[in-house]
């Protein structure tokens, strides 16, 4: 789930992939992510 705040989104990360990739709460990070919808196609 996205969650939005001032502009931005908040994008809940499991502490395991946190300390995986050294990032932790504060921390701006970018990811990328794609959605398929039923019957779409690219």
């Amino acid at each position: 789930s996205l969650f939005p705040k001032d502009g931005n989104y908040l994008l809940p990360i499991k502490v395991a992939i946190q300390r995986a990739e050294g990032v932790g709460l504060g921390d701006k990070v970018t990811a990328t992510f794609s959605i398929d919808l039923p019957g779409k196609y690219r």
